[in-house]
């Protein structure tokens, strides 16, 4: 009978404090991509390059996506010397690095990931960008468990699908939007819970079936946004739809692109009445106007103004964070743009 009361006791105490654990909102992501190298030697430019601690300025990110690894598997850009360190770094880097008078590229990279593990930064490989379409050429479920396999081997923290086949989507056949359900099922059923899976979509992907016939990520996210941790939005580069004020960025997307804005993908404005949950949507902005094709760029003051209106709006109750492309861009100005943007969460 006691330990019936103490049972009772537990549970009512779990029952009061349910409403608070359900409300309560993820610590906001702040995520840059790294796919530009400008120097490579000294090779302490290559760690300054990736942002390793101890290396470059102190920043605000909390997660790094090194970019790219293509369909076929291959690392391009940033992700080269992560891949192979032995061909890019000298005996000696590798050597302090350690602790190790021989090391091998895996213990590199692991005495690399406790250094951002200590600072409190994640790492993720993200995969394909703007010039790979394998959406007709690779298997998904294939694909999902060698990128899964890739993950794994090379001690990342997850992935991050940059996936921009906008002509798959625009077929209205359903190509795309079973593609990337199956390789993202595929991606979990390999990696389980201990790992994170991001998509980085272009921000009008969330429109509607007037504009995508089978859903484009609104199908996605149906099907499969419970294996999605969050989506690094790409909010620029979309001509008429600029989202460049807090209005058009949150409330309701300007131009073309309509039901895009954040709080209307929360409220599931568009035609299938999908709602994306607010911390699922981290917001996406180029650090300088040059790393954006067309529209999209907002000066770091005034980004940060945006999000402080944002997460004063208590009723949508967003928390998400932001990405910005790219890190090289912000490592110039010693990361002055993500530490002003940062500054609307403190």
């Amino acid at each position: 009978l006691t330990k019936k009361k103490n049972l009772e006791k537990s549970m009512l105490s779990l029952l009061t404090l349910l409403p608070f654990i359900v409300s309560s909102t993820s610590t906001p992501r702040f995520v840059s991509y790294i796919d530009k190298i400008e120097g490579w030697w000294p090779d302490s430019d290559v760690l300054k390059a990736w942002g390793v601690p101890g290396y470059t300025p102190s920043y605000s990110y909390n997660v790094l996506n090194l970019a790219f690894l293509q369909s076929s598997v291959q690392p391009t850009d940033a992700l080269d010397p992560w891949v192979d360190p032995t061909k890019f770094f000298s005996a000696a880097t590798m050597q302090n690095i350690t602790g190790n008078s021989s090391p091998t590229d895996d213990q590199f990279r692991t005495a690399l990931k406790k250094l951002y593990q200590a600072a409190g930064v994640t790492v993720i490989v993200s995969c394909f960008g703007a010039g790979d379409y394998p959406t007709k050429t690779k298997d998904p479920v294939a694909l999902g468990k060698s990128i899964a396999d890739f993950v794994k081997q090379y001690q990342f923290d997850g992935v991050d699908i940059d996936w921009e086949d906008s002509a798959a989507f625009q077929s209205g056949d359903g190509s795309g939007e079973y593609w990337l359900s199956n390789l993202t099922t595929s991606m979990r059923s390999e990696l389980g819970a201990s790992y994170l899976i991001t998509h980085a979509p272009q921000a009008p992907y969330f429109m509607g079936t007037a504009t995508y016939k089978a859903g484009a990520y609104l199908y996605v996210q149906q099907q499969v946004g419970k294996d999605i941790d969050w989506y690094n939005l790409q909010y620029y580069n979309q001509g008429g739809s600029a989202y460049t004020t807090y209005q058009t960025l949150f409330v309701e997307s300007d131009g073309w692109s309509t039901n895009t804005a954040v709080f209307q993908m929360m409220d599931g404005t568009n035609d299938l009445g999908v709602k994306i949950p607010g911390d699922m949507i981290v917001v996406g902005k180029p650090v300088t106007q040059g790393d954006a094709d067309n529209t999209g760029y907002v000066e770091a003051k005034n980004l940060e103004a945006i999000f402080k209106q944002a997460l004063a709006n208590k009723t949508e109750n967003w928390n998400a964070g932001f990405m910005d492309w790219q890190f090289s861009s912000d490592l110039d100005e010693g990361f002055a743009y993500a530490n002003t943007v940062a500054g609307a969460w403190k």
